[in-house]
């Protein structure tokens, strides 16, 4: 149900949910029911009703007594900072998460929700060996050793889950986007299954915009007018929803694409412009070392 050939019956889904009556319904299940939902319309760019449906699930969080639904209320918290590019609170809602955990004998539970809500955050924050730590899906290990420069690690993952997977490109591949959005950030292989006009956002799981990544396996693969196209497509999903890391992200990546080419140098230091500045105010080590060597290369 999560691959992306299913989108639009989510959708479906999502929009039949919220008609039905929340009489008697347990705290854990309307919170996940929310939760999901919101991010069914994530996926689509569809900013308002997520928001809407993400914070009545967190709120119904902070009030519940069942460990469990006040840890997914935190991750819910913590994702909504990491679109609002509030890293710092995100990953220190993360580690409370992952503390509360701990104190209430739930520590694995505690390590999963910390690792839903902050991993994205710990990722831009240059802070990728926390997600490893705390975080036991494969797929965001793969993405963390990438981001470490454990190639070998990486590629060896990436072989496994991949390359070698049964049915990949075929309907039968049943594959949850946000994981093979993932293994994207750390190899161009999946170009072809993700299509021509990727969803706007991928989904809770570490949240990405798809286009984004498409764009880089598209110049990985030396396809510069293809990865053009995928990016600003990105850029605008990335404002479409007000995801502020990915919007940065994808100036820089324009700006890299631009920076080729001799007529394009006004339009790179442009995107250039709008994301050096936003890397330093949401604290993004890597990215802010990317667009800075960028910078130094054009002469800005």
């Amino acid at each position: 149900m999560a691959a992306p050939g299913r989108a639009e019956a989510r959708l479906r889904l999502a929009e039949e949910l919220l008609t039905w009556s929340r009489a008697g319904v347990r705290t854990m299940m309307l919170q996940t029911g929310l939760f999901f939902a919101g991010s069914v319309f994530l996926e689509q760019g569809q900013r308002q009703p997520m928001e809407t449906l993400w914070r009545e699930a967190a709120a119904l969080g902070e009030r519940a007594s069942q460990a469990n639904a006040r840890l997914q209320g935190m991750a819910l918290l913590a994702l909504l900072a990491t679109l609002a590019g509030r890293l710092e609170e995100a990953a220190a809602i993360g580690k409370r998460a992952a503390a509360l955990g701990e104190e209430l004998g739930l520590a694995t539970f505690g390590r999963v929700y910390c690792a839903v809500g902050s991993g994205r955050a710990f990722i831009h924050l240059g802070r990728a060996e926390e997600l490893l730590a705390n975080t036991a899906d494969v797929s965001a290990q793969t993405l963390c050793l990438a981001h470490l420069g454990q190639a070998e690690e990486a590629r060896a993952l990436l072989d496994k889950l991949v390359v070698r997977r049964p049915g990949i490109g075929s309907e039968q591949d049943e594959t949850w986007l946000g994981h093979d959005c993932l293994y994207l950030e750390a190899a161009a292989l999946l170009l072809e299954r993700l299509g021509e006009r990727p969803q706007p956002v991928s989904d809770w799981l570490r949240p990405t915009c798809p286009a984004r990544h498409l764009g880089a396996a598209a110049a990985l693969l030396g396809e510069r007018e293809t990865a053009h196209r995928f990016t600003a497509q990105a850029l605008r999903d990335a404002q479409q929803v007000l995801f502020r890391p990915e919007i940065a992200l994808t100036h820089l990546q324009l700006a890299e694409l631009l920076a080729g080419g001799d007529r394009d140098q006004v339009e790179a230091r442009e995107h250039l412009d709008a994301a050096l500045p936003e890397f330093e105010a949401m604290g993004m080590p890597p990215a802010l070392e990317r667009a800075r060597q960028l910078q130094e290369r054009l002469g800005a």
